[in-house]
């Protein structure tokens, strides 16, 4: 498969690829694969992801895990609306 960014080798297994503005994001569920730009390539194993920018090499491979805390704190609501957290 090839993207703006990068050309990737998948082998059997589940992956996401997000192409978003100019970047490649390749998440590895299950199996593995290379991810190749500029020189340089890259393996992702199940539980990794790698990104790459245009015109750059790939990063090297992340966890997956996602940040779900954004601007450094958990604000907003946590129970549903309508309801209010005991005392």
């Amino acid at each position: 498969m090839v993207t703006p960014q990068a050309e990737l080798m998948l082998d059997q297994g589940a992956f996401d690829v997000l192409v978003q503005g100019d970047q490649t994001q390749v998440r590895a569920r299950s199996g593995g694969g290379l991810v190749r730009s500029q020189g340089r390539q890259v393996l992702v194993d199940a539980g990794e992801r790698v990104t790459v920018t245009a015109g750059q090499p790939p990063e090297l491979p992340v966890p997956d895990t996602l940040n779900l805390v954004l601007n450094g704190g958990f604000e907003g609501r946590i129970s549903p609306p309508g309801r209010t957290s005991p005392t």
